[in-house]
């Protein structure tokens, strides 16, 4: 399944999924919007202010679709125009600073400003096939900040001789993510500190399952083009986007065995989930439909500074998760602050909020049939803590892929992540405070503990999960 984008000078930018098979050639029309609108900016030093020269502006649409990419000029400033009205990401990055992405909303021009801090992380590795080691190329690896389902902060391709490297990551936990045809998705975590150099390998096996659909709308039966599809697994983590092309249809490829949910995403339609088992080689192909729905919500997210009035938070993720933790809309706050959902099915709804540098927030919504549920506001802690730790067996062998939660007081998850192959796992950006953290992992006995996260420090909570049958 391939994007396809169309520019024209004086025109909005269009972008369109196309599934192409062998020897098959597929006609895509596109039709372009004068007089677009356009987002002008700055980036800047976090530390002292300075220009930075040469800094790349990436340009996403709502279903987080590439659509330019310009570069600072010599005073630090950018222009983008060709944008259609809507919602979209920017984001900035520079040699030598971590990256960081800025919402906007389009009616006619827009404002967004990036400060970028030096001395970022970077991570590098070698992706391989897990049968005969050889390289693989054109491997993508997603790098998701703060949560398993969060947002790709930077996403590369491994090279010919299966090396991938990125540069640019700001100190936070992160789950990392390859994927390629013919081949079962890898998953892997780490924390990363301010300029250090990590390395994390990925061993592939082929014969992955594949999932095909089609979205329509439930009144007409005619076909949605442009809906985002999310594949996520047991654990939360979202394994692939994609758009429905313009029949409606899409295809992932390159699915591990195991449980699934599939949500689709839709301006003005009711999002949809599903779950289901894949079994390895599988073919599972789904029918969707999707119902019209007036409830949406939006709000702002701010921070508390150490003297005045509060702040805007430019750059923070908001994303919504269903009853079953499972990804439903994300969206970044705007140059503003500010930040808006899509229309959104009635029931209950857990919006989570992070900001790198920031303590996280979360708060449980209930939306009602034809109902705007009142604005949620946040203030976001300046001086989070850290949480960390390794987990084993009885037997003192690390567990690898343990969901982690970190639930507020009031049981509302707060952060999701999963330790890594060596047992160990890392939560950022907590704000001060009491927190229970539950540790699952199928075939062992789930656990609770509560914490206590300072500001400046790093609680260690080391645990052993016994066996379902263990007293």
């Amino acid at each position: 399944m391939l994007k396809v984008s169309a520019l024209a000078a004086q025109f909005s930018s269009a972008t369109a999924s196309v599934i192409i098979q062998t020897d098959q050639v597929v006609t895509n029309n596109f039709a372009l919007n004068p007089n677009p609108g356009s987002v002008a900016g700055c980036v800047n030093d976090y530390t002292n202010g300075a220009d930075i020269i040469g800094a790349h502006i990436e340009i996403f649409d709502a279903n987080n679709t590439k659509v330019t990419t310009v570069l600072t000029n010599s005073l630090g400033l950018y222009r983008v125009t060709g944008l259609v009205p809507g919602s979209y990401t920017a984001r900035a990055t520079a040699s030598g600073y971590g990256a960081q992405l800025i919402g906007f909303n389009i009616q006619s021009t827009a404002t967004a400003c990036f400060t970028l801090s030096p001395n970022p992380a970077s991570l590098r590795g070698t992706i391989t096939d897990a049968t005969n080691g050889r390289p693989l190329e054109g491997a993508i690896i997603d790098i998701r900040i703060a949560n398993t389902f969060g947002v790709p902060l930077l996403t590369t391709k491994s090279g010919v001789d299966g090396t991938y490297a990125v540069s640019g990551l700001v100190p936070d936990n992160y789950t990392i993510t390859a994927r390629l045809p013919g081949y079962a998705s890898s998953v892997d975590a780490i924390v990363l500190s301010p300029g250090q150099a990590a390395i994390v390998n990925f061993a592939m096996r082929p014969n992955p399952a594949t999932v095909t659909g089609t979205v329509t709308d439930a009144a007409t039966g005619k076909p949605l083009a442009n809906a985002l599809v999310t594949l996520s697994d047991s654990r939360s983590i979202a394994i692939a986007q994609i758009q429905t092309d313009a029949a409606g249809r899409f295809l992932l490829e390159g699915v591990r065995c195991g449980e699934y949910s599939i949500t689709v995403v839709l301006v003005g339609k009711q999002s949809i989930s599903t779950c289901f088992f894949l079994a390895p080689g599988q073919r599972l192909n789904l029918s969707l439909s999707m119902r019209d729905i007036p409830a949406g919500q939006g709000g702002n997210v701010s921070t508390v500074p150490i003297q005045g009035p509060p702040n805007p938070v430019p750059g923070a993720v908001v994303q919504i998760l269903n009853k079953n933790n499972t990804l439903v809309a994300t969206s970044v706050a705007n140059y503003d602050g500010a930040f808006q959902f899509p229309s959104l099915a009635p029931g209950c709804y857990t919006v989570t909020v992070e900001n790198p540098g920031f303590g996280s927030q979360s708060a449980f919504v209930r939306l009602k049939a034809g109902k705007t549920a009142k604005p949620l506001s946040f203030l976001l802690n300046a001086a989070p803590g850290a949480l960390a730790g390794t987990v084993r067996d009885i037997r003192g062998n690390p567990l690898f892929f343990v969901i982690v939660q970190v639930l507020t007081k009031t049981k509302i998850l707060e952060r999701l992540v999963i330790t890594n192959r060596l047992g160990r796992y890392g939560v950022a950006d907590l704000s001060p405070g009491t927190y229970l953290v539950r540790f699952l992992l199928e075939g062992k006995q789930p656990l609770v503990r509560e914490i206590a996260i300072f500001s400046g420090r790093t609680t260690i909570l080391d645990v052993i999960l016994l066996d379902e049958h263990e007293e």
